[in-house]
């Protein structure tokens, strides 16, 4: 094992886990938040794929398998979109003494209330599907083609993040037809 190969097994297992653990928790819901994790991916995925140049050759296989890698982790991001509960509660003082910003003031207010949403062990149990299913087809794919596109950190990076953008737009767009407030 080549120590990209263990980079990569070390970030995904981080980021499986911790995508996990906040489905099965209530987080405060915060759009701007929200957005910053998938984003933030999005862009290292980005910049990791202009540095595969090296020796790979692009084909149409692996734009293939790209687009197919990201239609399933878009339709698996709405489905756990609308998989979200939400519940509101007053809020906390924690909760702006965490730095979370709670609305038009940043001072706490026990009559003011937070939007919290999870998706619980279902949503958790699609994330772990999806990520079954993205290995299925790297590894169906490398038996196809050997490019070393398919296995890029910049792939993973870029499902994931369209796979948390996916469920971020559901999620929101939920909130604003029930008339939810987010903090």
């Amino acid at each position: 094992m080549n120590v990209e190969s263990l980079t990569t097994a070390v970030i995904a297992l981080a980021v499986v886990g911790w995508v996990i653990y906040r489905q099965l928790t209530w987080q405060v819901v915060n759009p701007s938040r929200m957005w910053r994790m998938p984003l933030i991916l999005a862009v290292i995925g980005v910049v990791e794929l202009a540095q595969v140049k090296g020796g790979t050759t692009v084909s149409g296989v692996d734009f293939a398998i790209l687009g197919g890698e990201l239609v399933i982790a878009l339709g698996v991001g709405v489905a756990m979109g609308a998989l979200a509960q939400f519940r509101t509660r007053p809020q906390r003082e924690s909760d702006v003494a965490s730095g979370r910003p709670t609305g038009e003031s940043s001072g706490w207010d026990p009559m003011r209330t937070v939007v919290e949403s999870r998706t619980g062990g279902w949503g958790a149990a699609l994330w772990i599907v999806m990520i079954a299913v993205r290995v299925g087809i790297e590894f169906g794919a490398r038996s196809i083609d050997n490019s070393a596109l398919i296995a890029s950190t910049g792939v993973i990076l870029l499902v994931i993040a369209v796979n948390r953008v996916a469920r971020v737009a559901i999620i929101l767009y939920r909130m604003d037809r029930k008339k939810l407030v987010a903090a």
